[in-house]
């Protein structure tokens, strides 16, 4: 995957966004490295949870690389507000996703507003 991160670097004048499918700092130390990310995308469930995140989220601010989540939720919320390097949120439809959070997010002009309970907003805190 990184060698075709890189090569569409090399082609496009666009920051490349990778993450979704990159799990753990080392595979994103990898890609970052290479110079085939711009920004990068790390799922908080796949990539090794929050601590892991924390710790891809400073790899990425050493090298100049924003970070996006991949996904959204009330638990992202908290971790990228965590995050120096941190720029959006990626989520579906609030309605929806809504269903299944204890702590339901709220979006005010476009931008989602911080939790004002203690805990990560789904069942199981």
């Amino acid at each position: 995957m990184r060698d075709s991160h890189v090569r569409l670097r090399d082609k496009l004048r666009i920051p490349i966004a990778v993450g979704e499918n990159y799990y753990t700092r080392h595979q994103f130390y990898d890609v970052i490295r290479s110079g085939g990310a711009s920004i990068v995308q790390p799922d908080n469930r796949r990539a090794g949870g929050v601590t892991e995140w924390m710790d891809i989220a400073a790899v990425s601010a050493a090298a100049g690389c924003k970070l996006a989540s991949h996904g959204g939720g009330p638990g992202n919320v908290n971790v990228l507000c965590a995050i120096e390097n941190a720029i959006y949120m990626e989520s579906g439809s609030l309605a929806k996703e809504n269903e299944m959070f204890v702590t339901p997010l709220r979006m005010e002009k476009g931008c989602i507003l911080i939790p004002d309970v203690p805990g990560m907003g789904t069942a199981g805190n």
